[in-house]
């Protein structure tokens, strides 16, 4: 496990694997993680993906209608949304979310070769 934390200690995609990995050793034990067939990881990415793309777009609504009701009532604002930038923070996240996912099967990967190499 201390190799996996040395290796993913850096960006946010690397925390993220690290947390998944983490949990999902918590959650069903090491062995079983090492044994996770893709399907599984992809499958706990794209709820995970859902969950926060659904909470930011929300979010983003909100604030969208909030500072649609203050221009309507002739307020002045000292700040706006760029919604440019909102989607490119979207964007970014969700690249982020991949990379994750990538490094998440590539340490398993790594995790099940490294104790090959061991019992041989």
């Amino acid at each position: 496990m201390e190799w996996m934390e040395t290796y993913l200690d850096g960006t946010m995609p690397e925390k993220s694997a690290l947390g998944m990995i983490k949990q999902d050793i918590k959650e069903y034990g090491f062995d079983t993680f090492l044994d996770m067939p893709p399907e599984t990881i992809i499958q706990s990415y794209i709820e995970i993906s859902e969950e926060v793309t659904s909470d930011l777009v929300n979010d983003f609504r909100a604030l969208f209608d909030q500072e649609r009701q203050i221009e309507d009532l002739g307020l002045e604002q000292s700040m706006r949304i760029d919604p440019g930038d909102s989607m490119m923070a979207l964007r970014n996240g969700m690249s982020d979310i991949m990379q994750s996912m990538l490094l998440y099967v590539d340490v398993q990967r790594m995790a099940n070769t490294l104790i090959e190499e061991n019992e041989s």
